[in-house]
């Protein structure tokens, strides 16, 4: 009998005609960097293409990386990083403006908890400060927000360090 780890590099549906794909190609990590660097926190904070799509490739085997498709297009991506102080951290979560409303960042988060459910006792996350957006989604989802972090992605710039409490 064979147990499945959290995370596995397979397809996972979800609601909304989504799916998590494994991130593999290096042209699927360009056109994801270059979807990101357009929008905020990212660009705010910096970000360059190549810098985010060599992230997406460097070999980190605690690092689960994937795709999120709607309806076959490339809508958005997900890196977690597992094991992390008794959890899986949502390192990267990011969704195509055009792909937003339909629940799938809601979907993704529900599933990294049902992965994660009974073998971890935290769920994390990071946002920028002044991501307002992102501090209400993932509050909406019972994340509490921890502690501040200096100078963590961008000198000048603070991060909020965000946990869930993963009970049963």
């Amino acid at each position: 009998m064979s147990v499945k780890s959290p995370f596995a590099a397979i397809a996972h549906p979800l609601p909304s005609n989504g799916t998590l794909l494994p991130l593999v190609d290096t042209s699927d990590a360009a056109a994801i960097a270059a979807l990101l660097v357009v929008e905020d926190p990212w660009r705010t904070l910096g970000y360059q293409e190549e810098t985010v799509s060599r992230y997406l490739m460097r070999p980190d085997p605690a690092l689960h990386r994937f795709r999120l498709m709607r309806e076959g297009v490339l809508v958005g991506v997900l890196g977690i990083r597992y094991p992390w102080l008794r959890g899986p951290y949502i390192e990267l979560i990011g969704v195509t403006p055009e792909a937003r409303g339909f629940g799938l960042g809601g979907a993704v988060v529900t599933w990294i908890e049902e992965e994660a459910r009974g073998e971890a006792a935290n769920l994390w996350a990071c946002v920028s400060e002044s991501n307002a957006d992102a501090r209400r989604f993932y509050a909406r989802r019972g994340f509490i927000e921890v502690a501040p972090i200096d100078d963590l992605v961008a000198r000048g710039h603070a991060e909020i360090l965000l946990r869930k409490r993963l009970l049963g």
